[in-house]
């Protein structure tokens, strides 16, 4: 849940100030461009799926959900997404 957040917040800084670029806002966060792509594509996810990792009860101790898990989901064509969510909760969603 607070991958998607944080990147819902960085499209919103992004949509928000015209002429902010990636470059420009990756400084500003102190981070990479590369990274903050990484995070924005997390977007890419269905809204089925958002629908579920926003329903997930907060886990004890380790995310239950991770980043990178999520981005590889979030590559598939949405109709995909699901079925692969699905899958890999059945093998741990790492």
């Amino acid at each position: 849940q607070e991958y998607l957040r944080r990147a819902q917040e960085y499209r919103r800084m992004l949509d928000r100030e015209p002429g902010l670029s990636l470059r420009k806002l990756a400084v500003k966060l102190g981070t990479k461009p590369e990274r903050l792509c990484q995070v924005l594509n997390l977007l890419k996810l269905s809204p089925a799926v958002r629908r579920v990792i926003g329903a997930l009860p907060p886990a004890a101790g380790r995310e239950r959900v991770t980043e990178y898990g999520l981005r590889r989901i979030a590559a598939l064509a949405p109709a995909a997404q699901m079925r692969a969510f699905r899958l890999m909760g059945r093998k741990g969603f790492g």
